[in-house]
């Protein structure tokens, strides 16, 4: 099945700290045994687990900004042109 994706908003700008552009995620946290562990949605690579779920809700922010910075440092950081996209993805 093909997925028809379309662009809605392109600009070729200067490169800039990425984790400003991002507010809201989706996080999925489960309970096993005495932990919880949760992952983001949107974002592979970010999970984490805590004793509670606010535990939880404050690791993954911290792993989320750390995805993203680690994302800038090294795709972004030093480049002279850098290609913005947002893009729709209709499933």
């Amino acid at each position: 099945m093909t997925k028809k994706i379309k662009v809605s908003y392109v600009r070729e700008t200067q490169p800039k700290y990425a984790a400003k552009s991002f507010a809201n995620y989706t996080i999925v946290i489960v309970k096993s045994e005495n932990w919880y562990a949760g992952y983001v949605k949107e974002l592979p690579g970010a999970h984490s687990q805590g004793r509670t779920i606010d535990e939880v809700k404050e690791n993954l922010k911290e792993a989320i900004i750390m995805i993203l910075e680690s994302n800038y440092r090294h795709f972004v950081k030093g480049q002279n042109k850098v290609l913005e996209e947002r893009i729709t993805v209709n499933a």
